[in-house]
């Protein structure tokens, strides 16, 4: 079995690296998001923010964004399938400071689609307040704890979707206008409640003047404008479910936001560090015992290694498929399936392992997957 795993280290620091627009793969991918002081925000996963104009040979597999930076740029994430990807907040955040500031899903030439705005805020007990004042007429909404706002599309007559007027996560309606027929695409229960409010004008102007009255409104301004919140990434995802999206977020230790912290086995968490040994032999492996697949990670620091391009990984059946075929590749580190020997292989596809060899040796072989692997 051959198993491939891409790492993408999309930072700036130094802030000379321009527009950043970083492709995918195929096969599984890890973009890490680390600091970016550049002038434009990166883009991952795809040539443009809204997934316009990528290679469908760049996408495909399961593929995880780690958001490194709590004060970095926003960076665009495209052609997210919450199904199977997943995105790590960063170090620090807690459930109730993540705000989905804008969440749109709509059709777009036949295919659902949802933007989506993600969000840090250190407080949000304002914003949860004015949703529960304005209850029935509120197009925000809270889902497993997480908060979000609505965002509406307009759209021609034209570009209504023939069958899907109206389902579970996504409606479209009809408005008469003096220049012609549209249509607006949006939340569906967002939808009903803007609906609501413009037929009850006398009711939101009562709310309003209640959230004047009692300082509620310049709390939720003071919420929104907190100069330590940052808008974390903007995500052009396929299909229209929130609580897929719930589902695609874990925090940076590998938990699930839906678990309350307690670990479920399917994200990063326990790292076994790794760097380059003084000498490439048995007795100078790290040995690794108890290693479970569902719940560890190895740590690789690539540095060290003297790798300063993506990191890429592949496991073969025995030593003999490592040394024989694999070392025979472009491949940077590669895992014996067999013995659970874990190889760097620093001639890249040059006979042998070059100035490489073992570098940790996994009790009981488990087998290990993309998944398992973090370069650092």
């Amino acid at each position: 079995m051959l198993i491939v795993l891409t790492i993408f280290d999309i930072s700036d620091e130094s802030g000379t690296k321009g527009l950043i627009a970083q492709e995918g793969t195929s096969g599984n991918d890890t973009f890490t998001i680390g600091t970016n002081n550049g002038k434009y925000d990166p883009i991952v996963n795809g040539l443009n923010a809204d997934g316009w104009g990528t290679d469908p040979a760049t996408l495909g597999g399961e593929d995880q964004f780690i958001l490194n930076n709590l004060e970095s740029k926003t960076v665009f994430i495209a052609n997210l399938d919450p199904s199977k990807d997943k995105i790590f907040l960063p170090e620090g955040v807690k459930k109730g400071q993540i705000w989905i500031q804008y969440y749109l899903p709509y059709v777009l030439e036949g295919k659902e689609k949802s933007e989506i705005w993600l969000s840090y805020r250190p407080e949000l007990n304002a914003s949860r307040k004015m949703l529960r004042l304005e209850g029935e007429y509120s197009t925000n909404f809270e889902i497993k704890g997480i908060l979000f706002s609505s965002g509406f599309k307009g759209c021609q007559q034209a570009d209504m979707p023939p069958s899907t007027s109206l389902h579970d996560h996504y409606l479209t309606y009809l408005e008469a206008k003096p220049e012609e027929l549209t249509c607006l695409q949006g939340y569906a229960p967002s939808i009903r409640a803007r609906k609501l409010s413009e037929n009850n004008p006398d009711k939101i102007e009562a709310i309003q003047k209640e959230q004047l009255d009692t300082g509620l409104f310049a709390e939720v301004l003071n919420e929104y404008t907190n100069p330590t919140g940052n808008k974390l990434a903007v995500i052009e995802a396929k299909g229209h479910n929130p609580e897929d999206l719930i589902n695609a977020l874990y925090f940076h230790d590998g938990s699930k936001i839906t678990t309350e912290g307690k670990f479920d086995g399917s994200g990063l968490d326990k790292n076994t560090k790794i760097k380059r040994p003084e000498k490439f032999n048995k007795k100078s492996a790290d040995k690794i015992t108890n290693f479970n697949t569902s719940t560890d990670t190895i740590e690789i620091d690539t540095d060290s290694f003297g790798i300063d391009r993506s990191a890429t990984f592949a496991a073969g059946k025995n030593k003999k498929a490592v040394k024989k075929k694999l070392a025979k590749q472009d491949f940077d580190f590669l895992y014996d399936e067999k013995k659970g020997g874990l190889y760097f292989n620093e001639n890249g596809a040059d006979k042998g392992f070059g100035d490489g060899g073992i570098i940790a040796i996994l009790k009981g072989a488990p087998e290990l997957t993309t998944s398992n692997l973090e370069f650092v």
